[in-house]
């Protein structure tokens, strides 16, 4: 699978054209996502399997990306979001009895 980094300056949208996140430049405070916002986002920018309770359970588990609060609502920035989806991701492999530790488990 190819990554993707988002780069400074560039709005990030999805497959048919739908702006997920604007453009953060350094005149412009981070971008933060509610719950179901962030699962789309990982969903839709990096490709990988995400959903709301999955995101709620980490949350109380740990092993989920970093997240804040705004009195009772998670909210999640996208810098955090792409560094714990990108963590997900294993090295380049070229067949499955490579480095069978390494890959991580995605649910």
């Amino acid at each position: 699978m190819k990554t993707r980094e988002p780069s400074a300056g560039t709005d990030v949208k999805n497959g048919e054209g739908e702006l997920l996140m604007p453009a953060v430049t350094p005149d412009r405070s981070p971008r933060y996502l509610r719950r179901i916002s962030a699962a789309r986002y990982i969903r839709e920018y990096w490709g990988l399997p995400c959903e709301p309770s999955w995101l709620a359970k980490l949350a109380v588990t740990g092993g989920g990306p970093a997240f804040r609060k705004c009195g009772r609502f998670p909210m999640y920035e996208t810098a955090d979001l792409d560094g714990w989806a990108q963590g997900r991701l294993s090295a380049p492999i070229r067949s499955t009895s490579e480095h069978r530790s390494s890959i991580p488990d995605c649910k």
